[in-house]
């Protein structure tokens, strides 16, 4: 699978990899770039452009927790609801997005602020509002609707 985004961000990277990409693209990079990557990935080789390699090297550098806001130690799940935290939703409406109880919204949170060593909702609220104008991979869409899955090349664009 290989991975065409905007996003250049440590965290967006290793998720991807994590979750099986084999390549790594920004949309800005040129065609030659884009060639180089469908012919290693076809081969079965790791790849990422010019820009995300040298992303991760800063990020290698700075250290992933510089980087990624601290976010990095949230699972996926953790993940979004902290982001639509920062987008100011309420449990009630995370709970719908994400298809999941308030009861489980409530638990995510308490994990966050465990993880990220808060103590308030509003220190919650402040981190996350943020992180996601900072760091908010995926911006005003899930991530499902992000995904766009291109037949033929297990090439995924978001």
């Amino acid at each position: 699978m290989l991975v065409i985004t905007s996003h250049e961000d440590i965290n967006s990277v290793q998720r991807a990899f994590q979750a099986g990409a084999h390549g790594y693209l920004q949309r800005s990079d040129d065609l030659e770039e884009v060639r180089t990557a469908l012919d290693r990935v076809g081969r079965g080789e790791r790849f990422a452009s010019r820009h995300v390699s040298m992303a991760l090297l800063d990020g290698y550098i700075l250290g992933n927790q510089a980087r990624s806001g601290d976010a990095s130690m949230l699972s996926d799940t953790e993940l979004g609801v902290f982001e639509r935290i920062g987008k100011g939703l309420g449990p009630t409406v995370i709970s719908r997005e994400l298809g999941v109880s308030v009861k489980t919204v409530e638990t995510h949170q308490m994990r966050i602020k465990a993880k990220l060593k808060l103590k308030t909702a509003a220190e919650l609220q402040q981190r996350a509002k943020r992180w996601a104008m900072t760091y908010g991979v995926w911006k005003d869409h899930s991530i499902a609707s992000q995904l766009a899955l291109v037949a033929g090349f297990g090439l995924f664009a978001f």
